[in-house]
């Protein structure tokens, strides 16, 4: 296939990723980032999203500890930091973390241009809120504490995704070879 354009992938090994994961559970400070990020993280006891804002992070597991579980080394399956201008993505690999970066880059034709799309979060029935998070009950019966307020007046929240393209050299054939979270909205 050919070289992916518009974006950056730069591969993360085990200390690096735990520098993420540590900053995320508020054992480092990691001030790089601009605000909003958000945290989508699948632990082996369920989902926790999270919300970095006024300096410090906010997890699910903090506000609804039955429902969301704390991500940690040992029950971390995968976890996506993400933001505007880039998408950490961590991962367990043999008993330790490993991750990419992948972040926007003005590199590339009008044929491979990144594009977005919207897709619908969980949505149904809000059974309870607290402080910046909504725990919600789907019709399937999934349940999970977002970080957001979604009130009657407010739509149902959408995650930004964006699809990066590559073309195969040989065939010319355009595919979509990258994709990460951009933002809740």
């Amino acid at each position: 296939m050919g070289q992916l354009r518009w974006c950056k992938i730069e591969q993360l090994d085990n200390r690096e990723s735990k520098f993420w994961l540590d900053w995320i559970l508020g054992y480092s400070d990691k001030t790089a980032v601009n605000a909003p990020v958000w945290l989508l993280a699948y632990c082996e006891s369920g989902v926790t999203w999270g919300k970095y804002e006024a300096a410090r992070w906010h997890l699910g597991s903090e506000l609804f500890p039955d429902l969301c579980p704390r991500p940690t080394p040992t029950s971390l399956l995968e976890a996506r930091i993400f933001w505007s201008e880039a998408e950490v993505l961590i991962w367990q690999a043999r008993g330790c973390l490993r991750g990419r970066v992948l972040k926007d880059v003005t590199d590339g034709d009008l044929w491979t241009q990144p594009e977005d799309e919207l897709r619908l979060l969980i949505a149904g029935k809000v059974l309870e809120r607290r402080s910046s998070f909504s725990h919600v009950l789907a019709v399937t019966g999934q349940e999970q504490a977002l970080p957001l307020i979604i009130t009657p007046a407010r739509s149902w929240p959408r995650l930004r995704v964006r699809n990066y393209f590559e073309v195969d050299e040989t065939t010319g054939a355009i595919r979509v070879a990258a994709t990460r979270l951009v933002e809740v909205l």
